[in-house]
């Protein structure tokens, strides 16, 4: 894969907050995506992220009920009955080895949500976490381990577009009436100094 090949890859794989909850994430498959994790940089090389998987229905519903979804999106932000995320992947810090990196965790999110695209799959990266009732659902220890991202992850069926706005415009993302996604993005000429 070329450049352009990884610029399209990463056009394409936007957060995406609805899905066909019918189609079932495999525990092999959320194994090959954690597994990625391996090969990320770490901060010291500390490798403080320790990964849960969740593919059943009962967790499923646990961990949708400890998550919320687009907050500046409102209500329309939250999956509706049935475009629920059929996994996730929830990350942990070791507390133990140290404080969470957030280098660590970005990088480590955005390679299994590419891998995740190149199997079919869309995803979103969820920050924010009922941490109490998340950890007591798990059965794991604040004082060992702390909640950092959940990525939700299914069979996307949400239409994302990616729009260059206008210098110093508006970098709130929005759906249209046909609730299409769209993403505004600073133009390559707005980033650089």
């Amino acid at each position: 894969m070329g450049i352009e090949g990884f610029r399209e890859l990463l056009k394409s794989s936007r957060s995406i907050r609805r899905y066909d909850s019918s189609v079932k994430i495999s525990r092999e498959e959320l194994m090959k995506l954690i597994e990625l994790s391996r090969y990320c940089p770490s901060a010291n090389n500390k490798q403080r992220l320790r990964f849960r998987a969740i593919n059943d229905e009962e967790g499923c519903r646990n961990v949708f009920s400890n998550v919320i979804f687009a907050g500046s999106l409102g209500k329309d932000g939250t999956p509706s009955p049935g475009e629920e995320p059929s996994a996730y992947i929830i990350f942990l810090n070791d507390n133990g080895v140290g404080p969470a990196r957030g280098e660590d965790i970005g990088i480590c999110a955005e390679a299994m949500l590419l891998g995740a695209n190149l199997m079919g799959y869309a995803g979103c990266m969820l920050g924010s976490i009922k941490k109490d009732s998340l950890m007591e659902y798990l059965g794991l220890s604040r004082e060992a381990y702390e909640p950092v991202l959940v990525l939700a992850l299914g069979k996307g069926i949400e239409k994302a577009e990616i729009e260059n706005m206008e210098k110093d415009g508006d970098t709130a993302y929005y759906r249209d009436e046909d609730r299409v996604h769209h993403v505004p993005k600073r133009r390559l000429g707005d980033i650089l100094i």
